[in-house]
């Protein structure tokens, strides 16, 4: 029979790595994937959601860790947003702008939490509508 040895600790197995990168199992990289998305909300605080991963992703050493690649995906996102924003607020003199605008901002929570979990999850994730700047 194949029975799984019991855990005493009662701890559930971590998830195994992608494509066999130990980086996804290291706490400290789950925990920098998870504030490379959630300092966008930081750091909309001065209205510059991007400015956030930017930091984070200048910090961060092995680009291509777990935590590099949610950075490098953050990053990307927000600047797009960025972009996005922009060509909202351009629209708003023909009316179409001030519908797009809280379409938007709905979507960059929706999607930063998504990805926030998913990286406290140990997942891979990629946000849909995302222009590749950083690779």
């Amino acid at each position: 029979m194949n029975e799984q040895p019991i855990n005493p600790m009662n701890e559930q197995p971590s998830p195994p790595a992608f494509n066999g990168d130990p980086s996804i199992t290291n706490p400290e990289e789950r925990k920098f994937a998870i504030f490379a998305h959630l300092s966008a909300f930081g750091a909309s605080l001065v209205a510059l959601p991007f400015l956030g991963p930017l930091i984070m992703y200048l910090v961060k050493e092995q680009k291509e860790s777990f935590g590099g690649r949610h950075v490098k995906e953050a990053l990307n996102f927000n600047l797009s947003m960025l972009l996005y924003y922009i060509g909202a607020f351009v629209l708003i003199f023909v009316f179409i702008g001030i519908l797009l605008l809280p379409a938007l901002f709905v979507l960059w929570v929706i999607f930063t939490i998504i990805a926030s979990v998913k990286a406290s999850n140990r997942e891979e994730y990629r946000y849909p509508l995302t222009i590749r700047f950083v690779k």
